[in-house]
């Protein structure tokens, strides 16, 4: 049986083991690109197992081009 892993089209946590050997749900979790305390553009998308960020990715997205004004 395939079963369809999101609910209302946003994906569902995956599991993965931890260090201690139990298996916790590991949700990907984005921030960014657009946080006050954060440079414009700036995506953090963190991999979160329980309560230990356990991956980080950084992407740093294009400016807009709005042309002379």
């Amino acid at each position: 049986m395939d079963l369809a892993m999101e609910a209302a089209g946003l994906p569902l946590a995956k599991r993965a083991s931890d260090r201690d050997g139990l298996t916790l749900d590991v949700l990907r979790t984005p921030l960014g690109p657009l946080l006050a305390a954060r440079p414009a553009g700036l995506k953090l998308t963190l991999a979160l197992q329980g309560d230990v960020a356990q991956s980080a990715e950084v992407d740093v997205l294009a400016p807009a081009r709005f042309g002379s004004l």
